[in-house]
């Protein structure tokens, strides 16, 4: 049976091009742990959380792209008609889910680092470094047991290439390839911007959106490819200068819908003592002080971010925020009162996975504002730069004899740490995410308000060494003497106690 060419309808084809850079460190997880040779224990090689690799370098999945992007514009654009086209939709018992018309391709590493780049286990050929996490013991403050973890991060100044192919109807071609660069805006929106990866709570997958090229393939591209056969990807022709300027116009038109902003506040920590995130000695920096006792190599040393500044990870500021809020529910009860105000992890009043919405008020108040199991925090740590490095020192310690009072034995360590420095950054609370959970989370406000009034104060230290007055520190807090917020404030202390009565069980 003959076929009739006339009936089919070509879809004009598109591809754009550019990059996106890393402004804060990046992980996305791959699902394998691999040993890393220099990181060892008594057991060996310790297993490291891999980012995942195109051969030995790592690359973004355009799924872990895809997915950001379209969360991201269903909320900020109107359009669902050209949504649903270009991302694909779901099925639902009225119709069938159909696929999307964009293809994102995996985000190949394109733009190195400049060298050197003082990271924990820096590997410049993979242009990774190793983050160690630990767990605090919420009840001692001290690091958890069998709870240090290990994580292949991807640093600030890290570009990949990132390519998106489509089809489109010939009417809409330019529709949607100016609905795809609105999204990509997204990874700029100064409110509330795309994150990439995991643990974006605490002001990871920050990146930046960089536009390289944007090639057609129509119906004249198509007849010349057909007539000089060469690849197919030779046939994409690079958009016109009037067609990128009618895109940035129709891009720009795009309705957009900003949601409620979240609370935000700017505050600027200011250490009054020494400060020290500790790095870990490496295999070889051990070996060097076993055969040289003498050397200028520190027992501890502090962490550096890739510009060789003290570093102030926004996982350390929202652990230490979430043991002082603990703190505070637990003392909202009299001794010996059971309550659900604040549970203890890994004993029996520990708050239960949740499945969806449904079960967000079998959580605690402290897992409802910092996050637990199946609920994702809606308190939003960004990145804290080092404005001020301060003093970098070096202190030496020698531990006493509890019997003798005198020094112990081979006790004789030291630490080198910054003395006073300075850092700024912002904490957001999305309260709006919080109402589709409850009716009335305005009692997130006012914890948060003692908590910045702790901060404020030096109630709250951060990193290593609190007992020897290490991470001591002072805030200043942007909005603290506004009427609107301490209005808010007050507000939340109220609802705040009326919240945590409800909680308590028989």
């Amino acid at each position: 049976m003959a076929i009739n060419q006339n009936s089919r309808k070509f879809r004009p084809r598109y591809v754009i091009k550019g990059f996106l850079h890393t402004e804060s460190p990046l992980f996305t997880g791959s699902g394998l742990v691999v040993p890393h040779p220099e990181i060892k224990r008594d057991d060996g090689p310790v297993e490291v959380m891999a980012f995942p690799r195109a051969g030995d370098t790592p690359y973004i999945p355009g799924s872990t792209i895809k997915g950001a992007l379209r969360d991201w514009a269903h909320i900020h654009l109107q359009d669902r008609t050209i949504l649903e086209k270009v991302f694909g939709k779901g099925s639902s018992e009225e119709q069938q889910g159909s696929g999307g018309r964009a293809r994102f391709m995996d985000a190949l590493l394109a733009l190195k680092r400049i060298e050197p780049t003082p990271l924990p286990y820096w590997d410049s050929k993979r242009q990774t470094y190793v983050e160690a996490h630990v767990c605090i013991e919420r009840v001692t403050g001290t690091a958890a047991e069998k709870m240090l973890y290990y994580q292949e991060t991807v640093p600030a100044g890290v570009g990949f290439k990132v390519e998106i192919r489509g089809k489109a109807d010939e009417g809409s071609l330019y529709q949607e390839v100016a609905f795809i660069l609105s999204a990509l805006k997204g990874f700029t929106h100064p409110q509330n911007p795309i994150l990439l990866g995991a643990d974006t709570q605490s002001a990871k997958g920050k990146m930046y959106w960089e536009c390289e090229n944007i090639l057609f393939l129509d119906k004249d591209a198509l007849m010349a490819w057909l007539k000089r056969p060469c690849p197919l990807q030779d046939a994409y022709r690079n958009a016109h200068l009037e067609e990128l300027h009618h895109l940035e116009n129709l891009s720009k038109s795009v309705e957009t819908t900003l949601p409620d902003r979240p609370l935000t506040v700017s505050v600027t920590i200011t250490f009054d003592s020494h400060f020290l995130v500790n790095d870990p000695p490496r295999p070889g920096e051990l070996q060097e002080k076993e055969r040289n006792p003498e050397s200028d190599l520190p027992d501890m040393k502090p962490l550096l971010d890739e510009k060789g500044q003290p570093s102030l990870p926004g996982s350390a500021i929202k652990g230490a925020l979430r043991s002082q809020a603990e703190r505070i529910l637990r003392t909202l009860f009299e001794e010996g009162d059971h309550n659900r105000a604040a549970c203890h992890p890994g004993q029996e009043d520990a708050c239960k996975p949740i499945q969806d919405i449904s079960g967000y008020e079998r959580l605690c108040l402290a897992c409802r504002m910092f996050g637990g199991p199946g609920w994702k925090s809606p308190l939003h740590i960004s990145r804290f730069k080092c404005i001020d490095p301060g003093r970098e020192t070096t202190q030496e310690f020698l531990a006493i004899d509890r019997f003798t009072g005198g020094g112990a034995h081979g006790a004789k360590f030291n630490i080198r740490a910054f003395y006073r420095p300075k850092f700024q950054g912002t904490i957001s609370l999305d309260i709006k995410r919080m109402k589709n959970a409850e009716k009335d989370p305005s009692w997130a406000l006012g914890l948060l308000g003692l908590l910045l009034r702790d901060l404020k104060e030096g109630d709250i230290a951060f990193g290593l060494g609190s007992s020897k007055g290490y991470g001591t520190c002072t805030a200043s807090i942007d909005c603290w003497d506004n009427a609107n917020f301490q209005e808010e404030v007050r507000n939340g202390l109220e609802s705040l106690r009326k919240e945590a009565n409800k909680t308590r069980r028989p």
